[in-house]
């Protein structure tokens, strides 16, 4: 729901959130090349809080990507197979916790699974053009927020083709259904083109990107720091969970195939329920390759994200054999399932802060395996199977319950939930610093932070949670919201490893220094090393601001004389 402090990536698009409207702000950096969800982040962030900032974000790409493959596996292999696979994506936490909460991964899957109903409707309307265009409108959109679902533009147009020639026993006018998706695409591109230019940004964005992924395919040694090979058992590593059901489901999909082959008597259902499983395992056998030629494909679970979309297209197809019956009695229990999921997701948001609703780990665990039973309990109600429905569906929903807190245990800067929101303080009290930082009349560039990993800052009592937060988290995160570095800390731990050439470079121009501390003789010590170079004026003094959100000040000062004006 909110992103982890000490993460890097993430921070640059919540920096791009309140800043997008200033072309002075990182123009020529790639990650604006991600523009869809940049617009998201300003459009939310300027209107709201830190908290219903991303409140409403989480919940707008959890919900509407669920809604819209909900969508899409409905009106292809019924309710039962919608529901089942909708079900595996939103308890596999990472579907939607991919890179942080601000990466731009979730905005690319709600976009690929809009596209996703959209080719299905167009394949239901004659390939008309409304839907045609808006199919290939949002893989614009969901291409342009992570290129790496270029890999699945493929799926949509299938669908689209396939449902059409399910419904009308022939297919649509390939040049023109073709033509029309082009034109969503070039469409959509070109309004985003629009936007960009009319705040003063490149109106080609998008180069930046292809740049950059051109690059890695053609020499994938750009990619030798993240990549592994197969002789190494890196996928065996305990950080490479996601890759249990991925793999799985590649090991089932040949046999899954006859079994639906054989067993599902509709041939149009058994039709679309085969092109599901056969789509699963063209993609897993594309990820392989991917990553056996040098690509980070699945070796990280930022690259193998998109491979949730068609596996959770395998899992509803495998619900799907035989459930037409169930489809038709237990229509109405649907409905309750996904009313009551949104109810235990959402309480524990909507009602912070004017209701503290205190949800620790134990309990958090308790409601899952809950909202699981209760799903057994209405569906096994509605179809009278209440022996094999029910035993089956509990052990089902314990694994499941289990498989997703464990995914999470001990990972509180990543899916653990705790009463206080842990993670919301702390990144209300980065984009106050930042704001506040803002308005100091230096540019971006020209405001250094630094801090000292050793020193830490206490965090208000809460059960669940950690007493302090170390500032070696904090600083690094709100530097990349926009700002530069002293030094990288991956190049200096400490102020004494910071070389005098660095110092005398930073003394070259007008500059702001900022130390992230509550000690002053932290924040003296750094403007003592900037005072010995010899070739630039004494710096300022040290100025303090409070931070309202957290306990921590920020101290700063001027090095390399006055400021321009």
């Amino acid at each position: 729901m909110f992103t982890a402090v000490g993460w890097l990536d993430p921070w640059y698009y919540i920096g791009y959130g309140l800043n997008y409207d200033n072309p002075d702000f990182l123009d020529d950096y790639y990650k604006i090349s991600r523009l869809p969800w940049i617009l998201i982040e300003y459009f939310v962030r300027d209107n709201f809080s830190y908290y219903y900032s991303g409140v409403i974000i989480q919940m707008t790409l959890m919900m509407g990507t669920t809604a819209a493959m909900y969508a899409a596996l409905f009106r292809t292999i019924g309710r039962t197979g919608a529901l089942f696979g909708v079900l595996f994506y939103a308890t596999y936490v990472y579907s939607y916790a991919s890179g942080g909460a601000d990466y731009h991964n979730g905005c690319g899957g709600l976009f690929f699974a809009l596209s996703w109903i959209c080719a299905i409707r167009a394949g239901e309307t004659q390939a008309s053009a409304r839907w045609t265009v808006a199919t290939g409108a949002m893989i614009g959109l969901s291409v342009h927020s992570i290129i790496v679902m270029v890999n699945l533009a493929p799926i949509p147009i299938v669908f689209l083709l396939a449902q059409y020639r399910t419904l009308n026993h022939r297919w649509p006018p390939i040049a023109k259904t073709l033509l029309w998706l082009a034109s969503g695409a070039l469409l959509v591109t070109a309004l985003l083109c629009i936007v960009n230019w009319s705040v003063g940004r490149n109106p080609l964005f998008f180069l930046l990107q292809f740049k950059l992924a051109s690059s890695f395919i053609a020499d994938s040694s750009h990619q030798t720091a993240w990549w592994h090979d197969w002789g190494t058992p890196w996928y065996l590593s305990v950080n490479r969970l996601y890759l249990i059901p991925a793999a799985a489901g590649l090991a089932v999909t040949f046999p899954l195939a006859f079994y639906i082959w054989k067993s599902e008597k509709n041939k149009t259902r058994r039709d679309i329920a085969l092109l599901y499983v056969l789509l699963y395992a063209f993609y897993g056998a594309l990820w392989i390759f991917w990553q056996s030629v040098g690509q980070t494909a699945l070796d990280w679970i930022y690259f193998a994200y998109p491979l949730i979309f068609p596996l959770s297209g395998l899992v509803g197809a495998a619900a799907s054999v035989h459930a037409e019956k169930l489809d038709r009695e237990a229509g109405i229990y649907f409905s309750l399932i996904p009313a009551f999921s949104v109810f235990l997701v959402l309480a524990p948001f909507a009602l912070h802060p004017v209701f503290y609703f205190e949800m620790t780990d134990k309990l958090f665990f308790a409601v899952i395996g809950f909202n699981f039973l209760f799903l057994v309990f209405i569906l096994a109600r509605g179809v009278g199977r209440w022996q094999s429905t029910f035993a089956s569906g509990l052990l089902c929903s314990v694994a499941i319950s289990i498989l997703n807190y464990n995914a999470g245990r001990g990972e509180i800067d990543h899916f653990k939930r705790d009463s206080c929101h842990y993670n919301a303080i702390n990144g209300a009290a980065i984009e106050e610093a930042h704001r506040f930082l803002r308005e100091s009349g230096f540019g971006f560039d020209r405001i250094l932070i630094w801090g000292d990993a050793n020193e830490s800052v206490r965090l208000p009592l809460c059960p669940g949670a950690p007493g302090s937060v170390s500032l070696g988290q904090i600083w690094p995160s709100l530097v990349s919201t926009g700002f530069r570095y002293v030094a990288a800390p991956w190049e200096a731990k400490k102020l004494e490893e910071i070389s005098i050439r660095r110092f005398q470079e930073i003394s070259e121009n007008p500059t702001l220094i900022v130390q992230v501390s509550n000690s002053l003789i932290s924040a003296e010590e750094l403007r003592n090393r900037f005072a010995v170079v010899a070739s630039a004026e004494m710096p300022g003094q040290i100025n303090s601001h409070q931070l309202k959100t957290l306990p921590l000040k920020l101290y700063f000062f001027e090095v390399g004389g006055m400021k321009q004006k």
